[in-house]
């Protein structure tokens, strides 16, 4: 289209309508045709949302035993550095269970985690298998498991639990924990909330 003929056009001078009318009645491509994503790119978004818990599990393990090993390297046992005005990082070791419960308790917690741990990984992997259960389930459950093997790591190789996440109020202190205790919890609670979305627990196929 030649833009100075079409403005001698004699309807577009006469009518401002007409030039509206003119560009709406031209045949374009819709915005949908232009930008739609090719199948190819699909099957990799498919296939990426697949191994997404996975990498999920793998990404928290990794991040608890580094932080783990940085804390053991800066900190001697029971080194406690402020941070904040409520928080401090605090070098401890834990025979318990999550925020220093049960202590000294180290084989019974390996025995039970290990089989929480495998039925957990058989719940993902039916859940991978379900057209049913939604993707964000799966992740929150992937952090579950990836808090649970970077604990169960510590347990098997040290015997105890490396917690160092110390937050606090005046002279109240909650008890310490690790990131691997933080990604279950936070993995447990959004398998709640989706769940409570939802009306109910998540389909379990088996």
């Amino acid at each position: 289209m030649k833009i100075w003929p079409f403005f001698l056009h004699k309807k577009v001078r006469t009518c401002p309508l007409a030039c509206l009318n003119f560009f709406i009645s031209k045949k374009r491509p819709s915005f949908h045709s232009r930008f739609t994503l090719p199948t190819e790119l699909f099957g990799l978004v498919k296939y990426f949302l697949r191994f997404l818990p996975s990498l999920v599990i793998l990404v928290t393990f990794l991040t608890d035993r580094f932080s783990k090993e940085w804390i053991q390297r800066i900190l001697i046992l029971g080194e406690s550095v402020p941070v904040l005005h409520f928080f401090n990082l605090t070098y401890l070791k834990n025979t318990g269970i999550a925020f220093g419960m049960g202590q000294n308790r180290n084989e019974i917690f390996i025995f039970a985690s290990s089989a929480i741990l495998f039925f957990l990984v058989i719940l993902l992997r039916s859940w991978d298998r379900s057209n049913t259960v939604g993707v964000r389930d799966k992740i929150s459950l992937a952090l579950v498991i990836g808090g649970a093997v970077g604990n169960l790591y510590d347990r098997i190789a040290y015997g105890s639990v490396v917690d160092f996440l110390d937050f606090y109020a005046g002279s109240y202190h909650w008890p310490s924990f690790n990131v691997a205790d933080s990604a279950i919890c936070a993995g447990a609670f959004l398998l709640a909330v989706f769940s409570w979305k939802k009306g109910g627990s998540p389909v379990v196929p088996l």
